[in-house]
């Protein structure tokens, strides 16, 4: 957080093909600071940390190896 709000950056480095739509068509995005596109997270973010309730559900795919 900073006296002005929360600080905040989003980085995605490969937007799948079915979600770029809702990024204007780009297949990565970075932003950082004021950006317009950081609006909706920094309203939700205002008081700092999501609600865990609220946050994503979304993990990393876990990857087991095969035993050999």
């Amino acid at each position: 957080m900073k006296p002005s709000g929360p600080a905040l950056t989003f980085y995605w480095a490969r937007i799948p093909v079915e979600r770029r739509r809702e990024f204007g068509g780009e297949s990565k995005a970075y932003w950082r600071g004021q950006d317009a596109q950081l609006e909706a997270c920094r309203s939700c973010h205002a008081e700092g940390m999501a609600n865990p309730d609220k946050r994503s559900r979304w993990r990393p795919k876990r990857v087991v190896e095969a035993a050999n």
